[in-house]
């Protein structure tokens, strides 16, 4: 589901038509419609997903993230800059995207192993103090 059609499912959940959306926002008329060939800035993303009470990256993804507080509440979720890297990644087609997640997977798991062994070893000195 793009991104505009979440929007237009929330518009509709809500009672309210895309146009009327646009006008409370202080947007031009057709501006979100026309979204649909080309990604929605950060702030305007933010400015919606405030509108309606959701998180950032369900307006993104569809996915109801509220079960993963811990993911949701991330300070870079709330980073504009962040998120523009985000949505540009998003729209990408998928040979220029997989490769850029491969490497993105890689690097956490590298992170999460480093991390792990962190605990350890402060575990391992606690045990010997």
């Amino acid at each position: 589901m793009s991104t505009l059609e979440i929007i237009k499912k929330l518009c509709r959940n809500q009672g309210i038509s895309i146009t009327n959306l646009e006008i409370e926002l202080g947007y031009g008329n057709g501006s979100l419609s026309k979204s649909s060939t080309k990604f929605l800035r950060s702030d305007r993303l933010k400015a919606i997903a405030d509108y309606f009470h959701v998180p950032m990256e369900y307006l993104m993804t569809g996915l109801d993230v509220e079960m993963e507080s811990k993911v949701t509440d991330h300070p870079c979720l709330h980073d504009l800059g962040f998120m523009d890297y985000v949505m540009k990644l998003w729209n990408l087609p998928p040979e220029r995207k997989d490769p850029i997640l491969r490497q993105i997977r890689l690097e956490t798991m590298d992170y999460r192993e480093e991390a792990r062994k962190k605990d350890d070893s402060k575990e391992k000195e606690k045990l010997q103090a």
